[in-house]
């Protein structure tokens, strides 16, 4: 107990800790925007400021995202320690390029050259930490999981790559000029950015339930960063762009993210399960960026606007997808419809059917009883009942024991079964009480009454000791074809049958009178 609570104790000062750090980062970038927007100091001092600002802000993400990749790697998380550490390396890399940034800018004053070494540093955080959120440990098993993934972020890509092509990346391709190396380096930011939020998408969709603050903080970071990475290169292909501008929020705040979520991940544990529920926010979730580019390219169509290749393209993938996604979803339902039935059909054949002797219960056997009635209403036969009782069941229950007394019903049971036709139903009514159904074409049921009673009788050996078995029978015949023949009347008067057999001395059988229930008597007994 005394461990318990210490556990519990840690917990919660991790919890303080990381909300006393969430405060904390939700102040800093409220100050960082807050300067950029009244800009107190000189150009300079700004630029500065703005540079070191989100040197330190990536320093702290990476440090934060490399903290949860050491807090999993010591609880044996191996996979998640992967992950946070390839995210904490594109962080660095990224904060390793604004570093090289904040020297052109900062030091020695000049202006960044496009390309530089810093654009390196800044392209490599979607492409390491994108392999991290690829290796993210999400509990997807199954092959047709993976491909529903895979359609997810086939769905996802294209239709945040329109949005990218409408708000940056098209005029970041446009302005491109003669510069080759430029202009890739260019459209690789938007591209990057939009397969790191596609990755982000998907995971949020796939991820199970344990840690979701953690990786909604993250997610939310990742985003940010990934904005203002194509706004920056939008302003960049413009001449639109400068340091010190309000973008830069985008920046710091998205850095504070990621290390604040690599907190969170060391105060929360990591569930293990592999099977998780989907609900329908997050199955909806790939639509979204798919729909909002299908309503840019039916409003470009609209304005008269020539869509580019990469719209064509974009939509035409979108198309394919979702239809190739809906007919997995068909797939899962079909399925699960296919199961659900064969649950169904389980429950009703458990239901009516006996677990010990694999025979008909009463519920069954009434209504095929029914049923067999009506046929005799059509085709003029009539149809016998037979119900059997064990004699003197109660004192082998008692003396021998339960599993003595079952092996007693199996082998009754299965006399039963040889005794009768397949065409005929047998059933267990409960404890020692069975049931026959004759169905037409039995030129005596007396007969069968006799066999019945001369097959049950026998000395079954119940470990090691023998026991001998007999069984008292009633036969009721119903000869009056009427429709309304209640087959609880017919079981009813079988049962009084057996009473009457055992009455005259057991181990008989005695048939009541057709004109059941009032008048029953006596035919032949062995």
């Amino acid at each position: 107990m005394s461990g318990q609570a210490g556990d519990g104790r840690v917990a919660l000062r991790s919890t303080r800790a990381w909300r006393a750090a969430a405060v904390g980062a939700a102040v800093m970038a409220v100050v960082f925007g807050v300067v950029l927007i009244v800009k107190p100091f000189s150009e300079s001092t700004i630029t500065a400021f703005t540079d070191l600002g989100q040197l330190t802000a990536a320093t702290l993400g990476g440090c934060g995202a490399a903290w949860a990749a050491v807090r999993a790697w010591r609880t044996d998380r191996q996979r998640l320690a992967t992950s946070w550490g390839l995210i904490s390396a594109g962080v660095f890399a990224w904060a390793w390029g604004e570093a090289i940034w904040t020297g052109y800018e900062v030091i020695l004053g000049e202006e960044v050259p496009f390309p530089s070494l810093a654009d390196a540093g800044f392209l490599l955080l979607p492409v390491i930490a994108g392999f991290g959120l690829l290796l993210w440990p999400v509990g997807v098993a199954e092959g047709r999981d993976r491909m529903a993934a895979l359609l997810d972020g086939v769905l996802i890509g294209a239709g945040l790559l329109v949005i990218s092509w409408a708000t940056s990346l098209g005029a970041t391709v446009g302005a491109g000029g003669e510069d080759t190396t430029a202009a890739v380096i260019g459209a690789a930011y938007p591209v990057g950015d939009v397969i790191l939020t596609a990755l982000v998408v998907v995971l949020l969709t796939r991820a199970g339930p344990s840690n979701r603050k953690s990786l909604l903080v993250l997610s939310a970071g990742l985003v940010l960063l990934a904005v203002a990475d194509s706004a920056f290169m939008y302003g960049t292909s413009t001449n639109s762009y400068s340091s010190g501008g309000l973008l830069d929020v985008g920046w710091f705040a998205g850095f504070l993210a990621v290390g604040l979520s690599g907190l969170a991940m060391g105060a929360s544990p990591v569930s293990r399960t592999r099977h998780l529920t989907v609900s329908r926010r997050r199955l909806a979730l790939p639509y979204v960026p798919a729909g909002i580019a299908m309503v840019i390219i039916f409003a470009a169509l609209f304005a008269g606007r020539p869509l580019h290749l990469v719209e064509v393209l974009c939509a035409l993938i979108i198309v394919a997808a979702v239809a190739a996604r809906q007919f997995l979803v068909m797939t899962d339902n079909r399925e699960l419809l296919t199961a659900l039935e064969a649950g169904e059909d389980e429950v009703r054949r458990r239901g009516l059917t006996d677990p010990l002797t694999g025979l008909a219960t009463s519920t069954l056997f009434e209504d095929r009883l029914r049923q067999s009635l009506r046929r005799a209403n059509r085709d003029g036969q009539p149809r016998s009942v037979l119900v059997v009782d064990v004699d003197d069941f109660d004192v082998i229950n008692r003396s021998l024991g339960s599993a003595a007394a079952d092996q007693v019903l199996v082998e009754v049971a299965e006399r039963l079964q040889q005794t009768v036709r397949n065409a005929d139903s047998v059933a267990r009514f409960g404890d020692d009480e069975f049931a026959v159904l004759l169905e037409a074409g039995h030129r005596s049921p007396d007969h069968i009454a006799e066999r019945v009673v001369e097959n049950l009788r026998t000395v079954l050996d119940v470990g090691g000791q023998p026991v001998p078995i007999t069984a008292s029978v009633g036969l009721v015949v119903d000869k009056t074809r009427r429709l309304d023949v209640d087959p609880g009347e017919l079981i009813a008067g079988a049962r009084h049958a057996v009473r009457q057999a055992k009455a005259a001395g057991k181990d008989r059988y005695a048939s009541a009178d057709e004109t059941l229930p009032y008048a029953l008597g006596f035919s032949r007994s062995v």
